[in-house]
């Protein structure tokens, strides 16, 4: 949705390049402090070293060219039928070009999605197969765009999709629940260490934002920027900010994360799986945390870490009290009708 959102002036968007930059440097390596200097507090308090278990990493299979066929095959069926003005194709049209973009970028080799991640193609794909049916059937872009994701009671293609963010959230407590003894090893790293994320990326970035100067309605969409994205989209909501433009801080922030993150903490000598996983999973949500599946060790505490960043963010921005700190840190006001 976002050539639907408002354009930014070319310095916003420099200053919002910052922030998703040195915030999300400041959060990885922040986090990878707390952890250690925990680690060796425990250490000295209990007598014993640090558990780190180390578990197998989770392989999953690429897409199989039978189900891209059929997605491919349901992409131009629905297409046709769209053409003759068959409204209901025309969501299924939308919906399939998405599944089907995104399940050709996972079959795309390691090295190219370093820098073609499946988001990238899928949304880059997805706005090209909407430009192309307002082509054929003469309809303006944005208003073809706009009912991708309508938020109303006539549902698009984003909306089907934005109604499994519910769920997906829902199933974040199975993975806690399966690594709980994984945590509880670790306990004090894991809640103290995504706590501090927690407060430091919201009240940081507000502030920042603030102090750059960024006007209420361009400061607000940096604050999720460490939030994955089904929760991201709630807090931006609850800001007032407009949730196309801080999907996208989160998807930058994911891709910077994921790309970039492992790499970082080795050249620090960032060896404890335990620190590795909580410092991405805690600064690149779940693209990062999906970037650490190879590291066995690292991979569940990465799992852990966007979950509770992502949980302890909402629960947050939910109160109204609390939510009134932010806002003010971040625009100098204490109501989201600023932005309105």
């Amino acid at each position: 949705m976002l050539p639907l959102a408002p354009a930014l002036p070319s310095a916003h968007i420099a200053k919002i390049g910052m922030i998703i930059v040195c915030g999300f440097l400041f959060t990885l390596f922040s986090t990878a402090i707390i952890c250690i200097t925990l680690r060796g507090l425990v250490s000295t308090i209990t007598g014993k070293a640090p558990a780190t278990l180390m578990i197998a990493p989770s392989k999953s299979s690429p897409p199989s060219n039978r189900l891209i066929l059929t997605f491919g095959i349901l992409t131009a069926l629905s297409f046709t039928l769209a053409t003759r003005a068959v409204q209901p194709a025309a969501t299924a049209y939308a919906l399939f070009a998405t599944l089907l973009t995104f399940t050709v970028g996972q079959r795309f080799p390691a090295g190219v999605k370093m820098l073609l991640h499946p988001l990238v193609t899928c949304t880059a794909g997805t706005i090209g197969a909407v430009a192309l049916l307002g082509y054929v059937t003469s309809t303006p872009f944005p208003a073809m765009l706009a009912t991708y994701y309508t938020r109303s009671a006539v549902w698009g293609a984003g909306d089907i999709l934005a109604s499994l963010l519910g769920p997906a959230v829902v199933t974040f407590a199975f993975t806690m629940d399966r690594q709980r003894k994984l945590a509880l090893a670790r306990a004090a790293e894991v809640v103290f260490s995504t706590i501090f994320a927690t407060l430091a990326s919201l009240f940081g970035t507000a502030y920042v934002a603030r102090l750059l100067k960024l006007p209420a309605s361009t400061g607000l969409i940096v604050i999720p920027r460490t939030v994955t994205a089904p929760l991201a989209v709630a807090i931006a909501d609850l800001l007032g900010a407009n949730v196309g433009l801080a999907a996208s801080v989160v998807a930058l922030t994911g891709l910077l994360g994921a790309n970039v993150a492992a790499s970082l903490l080795s050249i620090f000598k960032v060896k404890d799986p335990v620190v590795r996983g909580l410092s991405v999973g805690a600064s690149a949500h779940g693209l990062g945390t999906a970037a650490m599946s190879e590291e066995g060790g690292a991979f569940p505490f990465a799992a852990l870490a966007m979950t509770l960043v992502g949980i302890f963010s909402t629960i947050f921005i939910a109160f109204p009290m609390t939510r009134a700190l932010v806002l003010r840190a971040a625009v100098g006001v204490a109501s989201k009708s600023v932005v309105q």
